[in-house]
């Protein structure tokens, strides 16, 4: 896998650095196709081996801390990122004040690898984006320093609501056309790969570790643009359909 995860890295990387849309487009398109199918084959795979003494692709989970001021904004990212692939789970603890919080990926370490490497992308784009946005917004540049900082954790929540959708629909076009060309039980073995990624982290930690937090969110004008930058995301929609 370590080869598979390679290439994504580059082609995001590349992505980010991208003269043009197209350009950023066309990596990223390439990038989510390696994470999508490559999951719905490892899940496939494992419901065949199941029973097996040591898997060849452990069980597992990893603990990253996010600080700084949009901290829970990335850890929504996350999360919408993490659903919308639909082979880990993510988990959080926000006990720790807030300048900082904890996210938890639980899955098969490839998968874990992917998902993070596709997270820290678009965390990245979307805190340009929002930046961009925030730039150009007179009603924005009106507000109190406070209020600012509420409308960008608004504007990146969003963008990461999008994203997810986006996610979930391609992914559902991955399992119509793996099937077509042979992949035999592609959506229940992706579904049962969470599962047992679900089932791992509550054997694991205990349920307050995965409870959300509720708090103030900003101005509905920062949730529609949000969603419109989660909308433009290079997520790699162009690569599925073929």
């Amino acid at each position: 896998m370590s080869k598979i995860i390679d290439k994504i890295a580059l082609l995001l990387a590349k992505a980010e650095r991208a003269a043009t849309k197209e350009e950023a487009r066309a990596y990223n398109d390439k990038a989510e196709e390696l994470i999508l199918r490559h999951g719905i084959e490892e899940a496939a795979v494992q419901a065949k081996m199941r029973g097996d003494a040591k898997p060849a692709d452990p069980m597992g989970y990893k603990i990253i801390k996010i600080t700084g001021t949009y901290n829970r904004a990335e850890l929504s990212i996350a999360h919408s990122v993490a659903s919308g692939l639909g082979t880990v789970t993510a988990m959080q603890n926000i006990s720790g004040g807030v300048s900082s919080c904890l996210l938890y990926l639980f899955g098969y370490e490839s998968d874990r690898e992917a998902c993070e490497f596709l997270w820290r992308s678009l965390k990245r784009q979307a805190m340009t984006e929002v930046n961009r946005w925030a730039a150009t917004n007179a009603e924005f540049k009106a507000l109190r320093p406070h209020e600012k900082v509420r409308e960008k954790i608004t504007f990146m929540e969003s963008f990461g609501f999008e994203v997810e959708r986006r996610l979930r629909e391609i992914r559902n076009q991955v399992v119509k056309d793996m099937e077509k060309e042979g992949t035999v039980g592609a959506e229940v073995a992706l579904i049962d790969k969470r599962k047992q990624a679900t089932e791992y982290a509550y054997q694991a930690f205990t349920v307050k570790n995965g409870r959300f937090s509720h708090r103030k969110s900003g101005g509905y004008g920062a949730v529609v643009a949000g969603r419109q930058a989660g909308n433009r995301a290079d997520i790699g929609q162009s690569a599925v359909r073929r």
